[in-house]
């Protein structure tokens, strides 16, 4: 079956298609999901397809220090949206505060900023336009060649220069969990090989707490996609894959190295909310 349930629509930053463009292109596939970074507004758009489509949400969350990504299926959305417009507020208006709270503490470390050109928060990411604006000498010395270093391996890193820690913003795991729980989702580890650190740490931390994780997002090799696969047989965890779909950097459409098996284990589940 054509499966792909990390998809994101233009309700995502750093991405090209609307809801009905999105799909457009995914016209023929058996199974969806538009999981939009902290949004859940493509889920009103959703209805006329003849593509099945399960409810899909992207949130950022933390635990202790550690933030991570996670997709959340099958809930019902209002109160979820509720939920979420008033803790993850408007893409501007979270972007704007993690904008400024790094320019502070960029002028806190004497590391100036080229800000000629100005800051627009709903176009862009507040990590790609402080990287952007980061002096060349800063990013060779901290080994920074793009913006996922500059926020997962740099920001994120308590050692690191410019730390910043997400929890004035993210919310506790857990109370993303109540919520999706309380509202008849599930709620799945995402794109573990994606974080700065051993991807197994990842998994260690969330395997008590989420309902599954994502085997394949790429850039998963054969070999770990069947990791990922066995460890979520092992700890009783549902599995979910996609490609990240955004019609930009990411426009693969068919998740890769998914067997049979894996196929079978994330029915067993979908097959109760589509």
């Amino acid at each position: 079956m054509k499966i792909n349930l990390n998809l994101q629509s233009d309700y995502s930053l750093r991405t090209k298609g609307t809801v009905q463009e999105v799909l457009n292109e995914f016209h023929d596939f058996n199974i969806i999901s538009i999981a939009d970074h902290n949004s859940v507004k493509s889920c009103y758009e959703l209805k006329n397809t003849s593509v099945k489509c399960l409810t899909g949400l992207e949130a950022d969350a933390v635990i202790g220090e550690y933030t991570f990504d996670y997709l959340c299926y099958g809930f019902n959305v209002p109160e979820v949206d509720t939920w979420v417009s008033k803790k993850f507020m408007t893409i501007s208006e979270r972007q704007k505060l993690i904008f400024d709270k790094l320019v502070k503490i960029c002028q806190e470390k004497g590391v100036n900023l080229d800000m000629s050109v100005a800051y627009v928060p709903e176009r862009e990411y507040a990590h790609d336009a402080i990287f952007r604006m980061l002096p060349a000498d800063f990013k060779e010395q901290n080994k920074l060649a793009n913006t996922d270093d500059f926020y997962r391996k740099g920001t994120m890193d308590k050692s690191f220069p410019l730390y910043l820690n997400m929890n004035f913003l993210w919310p506790d795991l857990k109370e993303l969990i109540d919520v999706i729980h309380k509202n008849g989702g599930l709620v799945f580890l995402a794109h573990p090989k994606r974080y700065k650190f051993d991807y197994k740490l990842a998994l260690e931390l969330n395997k008590d707490l989420v309902d599954g994780i994502e085997i394949s997002n790429q850039p998963e090799t054969p070999e770990e996609v069947t990791e990922l696969y066995n460890y979520a047989t092992a700890h009783n965890l549902k599995v979910s894959y996609g490609t990240n779909y955004n019609g930009l950097s990411h426009t693969d459409k068919e998740p890769k190295y998914i067997k049979l098996d894996y196929e079978q284990a994330l029915l067993s589940w979908v097959k109760n909310y589509v």
